[in-house]
């Protein structure tokens, strides 16, 4: 009976040892599925947290290529050398038109519509004989590989809706500036695009004009009007204010070629006026 007592107790402690056991295992268990978790969500805030990281140098390098035109443009033309003026050209005598303001100033801004608009009824008046004629030039500049561009006839320029019509298929004329075959400035205007933007697109006629900063004196540009190839060599590049027409109206019995878009390229805070002579 002794021996029954014994094993029987001895039983007893193999069960209570066998569930501390047990109970110590699932501890131990749950122990390290807190450290695998813990390590896990250590892992998951380092990845997120590199992420981040990557995500906001990738933002500020876009922010930094996106807009580094207009800040440059800021600090070498506003802060380091001061607003500048320009002249504003007028063909008529209306006293509201001034002559010389600085681009900053209310006064320039509240007549710029109407300097337009005045400018251009002088030039169709002036140049009546073909500020009603219609259809397409084409341009070709071989340096930027572009071909054939279209360029449509006396596109409305004192209209902003007009003129953004036909910005959208085609490049355009200033109506009442000169034509291929007259003396005078054959003026063409296009808009530019963000760079990244017109080199996913570029062979088109609308991101075209982005890439006129690359010319140079001396580089070459034809046009194709009424049956005939004009050609031409390039002999100015000058930045203007955006309401500078002075170039549409220069007429010394040249035949010259204005092509006119805005800089910095995708802002447009002023304009750049690439002049070629006919050949």
């Amino acid at each position: 009976m002794d021996k029954i007592k014994i094993y029987k107790k001895a039983f007893v402690n193999y069960e209570q040892i066998l569930a501390e056991s047990k109970k110590r295992l699932r501890e131990i268990e749950r122990e390290q599925e807190e450290k695998k978790k813990k390590v896990r969500s250590i892992t998951v805030r380092k990845v997120i947290k590199a992420l981040s990281f990557c995500f906001i140098g990738l933002g500020t390098v876009i922010l930094i290529y996106s807009f580094y035109p207009y800040i440059f443009h800021f600090l070498n033309k506003v802060i380091l050398f001061g607003p500048k003026s320009k002249e504003v050209v007028s063909l008529g005598n209306d006293p509201s038109v001034l002559s010389v303001q600085s681009r900053y100033s209310p006064q320039y801004f509240s007549n710029v519509d109407k300097n337009i608009a005045i400018i251009s009824k002088e030039l169709e008046n002036n140049l009546s004989d073909y500020s009603n004629l219609q259809g397409f030039f084409y341009l070709s500049i071989p340096k930027l590989g572009f071909e054939k561009l279209p360029v449509q006839l006396n596109v409305e320029s004192y209209d902003k809706a007009s003129y953004e019509k036909v910005l959208k298929n085609y490049l355009a004329h200033f109506k009442g500036s000169s034509i291929p075959d007259k003396p005078g400035t054959t003026f063409v205007y296009g808009h530019s695009s963000p760079e990244w933007y017109a080199k996913i697109n570029p062979k088109s006629v609308t991101t075209a004009f982005t890439f006129l900063p690359k010319l140079t004196i001396g580089d070459s540009i034809s046009v194709e009007y009424n049956g005939h190839t004009y050609n031409y060599t390039v002999v100015k590049i000058k930045e203007v204010d955006p309401y500078d027409l002075s170039p549409v109206f220069q007429n010394d019995g040249r035949k010259l070629l204005a092509l006119m878009t805005c800089i910095p390229v995708g802002i447009g805070t002023d304009r750049l006026i690439v002049v070629a002579e006919q050949i």
